[in-house]
């Protein structure tokens, strides 16, 4: 036997033994380790492959959650739907895009101090420029002069754009018939997700002093995805944070 291969027990075959994160853990781990894994990858297989249906799923979600949302929403205090929604906001629109700052630092951080300036200590840009803008065409400008831009990547890319004209896609719609057991898995808590977070962004509207109709917006969330997952788009609409 070559030296530094370890031989698999009795039982256990080369293509049966645990293997990536499941190597190493005891057997009974190791097995829901490898079955969790599987799992998972089957829904995501299931997600690539049928995401129209699953963006049917959750629509349908936020369609019910109109019906019942104004009621969720008159018995729950408000500082339990913008903490949760603060929540959101730190972890996915703060946290995230500040750890990719690392990647291009010495383009980021000359546009953060930007940004700091400009909304936290109010510093009035030139020529009465909005914050934002100054900050975009900073850090645009030294993206290009540092090489970080490159213009036959940009060129190749604005050969990719074209105009899609929307078109009846039930084929591809009922195709997820197939596999509706992975995809109900991620679907129906997604759906519960856009409804609750969409129910929330309304809230947060308000209490800035715009007052929308719960219900309608979450019919017009709803339906919209319900009728761009059968036009063939694979993603649905949100109500966003404002």
């Amino acid at each position: 036997m070559a030296a530094g291969v370890k031989p698999t027990t009795a039982g256990q075959t080369a293509s049966n033994a645990p293997k990536g994160a499941a190597a190493g853990l005891p057997k009974p781990i190791a097995a829901a380790a490898l079955v969790a894994q599987g799992g998972l990858r089957g829904r995501m297989a299931a997600i690539l492959q049928h995401p129209w249906f699953e963006r049917f799923i959750i629509g349908i979600i936020v369609v019910i959650g109109a019906f019942v949302g104004p009621y969720i929403r008159r018995f729950t205090p408000r500082a339990a739907m913008l903490g949760t929604l603060a929540g959101i906001s730190i972890a996915f629109i703060s946290m995230r895009p500040a750890a990719q700052m690392w990647d291009a630092l010495w383009i980021a951080l000359p546009v953060f101090v930007i940004i700091l300036a400009g909304f936290i200590a109010g510093v009035r840009m030139p020529f009465g420029l909005p914050v934002g803008l100054v900050a975009l065409l900073l850090g645009t400008a030294i993206g290009w002069a540092g090489g970080f831009m490159s213009v036959p990547d940009v060129t190749s890319a604005a050969k990719d754009i074209a105009i899609g004209i929307p078109t009846l896609q039930l084929d591809l719609l009922l195709s997820g018939l197939e596999d509706i057991g992975p995809l109900l898995a991620t679907a129906i808590p997604l759906g519960i997700y856009n409804f609750t977070e969409g129910m929330s962004n309304v809230e947060s509207a308000a209490a800035a002093g715009d007052n929308y109709n719960l219900r309608s917006v979450l019919l017009a969330d709803g339906a919209g995805a319900i009728v761009g997952s059968a036009l063939g788009s694979p993603f649905p609409p949100a109500v966003y944070i404002g």
